[in-house]
């Protein structure tokens, strides 16, 4: 499973920031990749893999 992107709240200040971060779960833990190429910070993204291609499209 990948993960990328999100809204860091802050903790509690009003200060939310938006996430450029990319994560991989292997059925047991998360790790974050840093991807050469990477779409800019957003939230409420979804992502679907296109199996022609191979690939993770985000939209």
């Amino acid at each position: 499973m990948v993960l990328f992107g999100g809204q860091n709240v802050g903790g509690g200040t009003g200060d939310a920031s938006f996430l450029a971060d990319t994560w991989e779960w292997d059925g047991t833990s998360w790790t974050q990749r840093m991807p050469a190429v990477s779409p800019g910070a957003r939230y409420f993204a979804a992502v679907a893999f296109d199996a022609t291609q191979h690939a993770i499209v985000m939209f």
